[in-house]
């Protein structure tokens, strides 16, 4: 979108910039306008160098979008990895250490998964266009498997016996690495 938005400034953007070169006509009769250190900058030229602009600003839109998705993706799903590998030093240093910690790891996750959230639908509505038919099957698992690893991680929060944090716990971290690779096997 904001490529088609800067692709119609370009006519815009000419006038501009042979109005910036101070409306000094080349006496070739060409419309090319002198800009200030005398140097030409053919029309041509112009477009190019706007047409190298968007390329670079929807790499760097795009640069974003991912690193977010993916730094999201990281405290989401390395985070219950981490919490797991440590729950049973935490358990030795108190009863109510494990719950504290995973209280300030909530902290971080909810604000997490809702960017993956944000992200997720931003890398479909940018990379959905022409994919084939599979691709949307593997998506429309992968939404269904994303979403039950947040009520599952909503689910292990709320739970007050031993057996449910267990159960809710293993299938929200089995969900969140599920949907990892999902999320690989779509970006091919």
């Amino acid at each position: 979108m904001l490529g088609r938005i800067l692709r119609r400034m370009l006519p815009a953007c000419s006038a501009r910039a042979a109005a910036w070169g101070g409306g000094r006509k080349l006496a070739d009769g060409g419309g090319r306008s002198a800009p200030p250190g005398g140097g030409l900058v053919p029309p041509e030229r112009n477009r190019q160098t706007a047409s190298m602009l968007i390329g670079a600003l929807a790499t760097a839109v795009t640069t974003i979008r991912l690193t977010l998705h993916v730094l999201a993706a990281a405290v989401w799903v390395g985070g219950q990895i981490v919490l797991a590998g440590l729950l049973p030093t935490l358990r030795s240093l108190g009863p109510d250490a494990s719950r504290r910690i995973a209280q300030a790891f909530g902290r971080l996750q909810w604000p997490a998964y809702a960017v993956l959230l944000l992200t997720g639908i931003w890398n479909v509505s940018a990379a959905s266009k022409g994919q084939p038919h599979l691709w949307s099957l593997v998506l429309g698992f992968k939404v269904g498997v994303v979403l039950f690893a947040g009520l599952g991680a909503f689910l292990h929060q709320r739970s007050t016996s031993r057996a449910g944090l267990a159960l809710w716990g293993s299938l929200t971290g089995v969900a969140s690495l599920a949907a990892l690779v999902l999320g690989v096997l779509l970006a091919g």
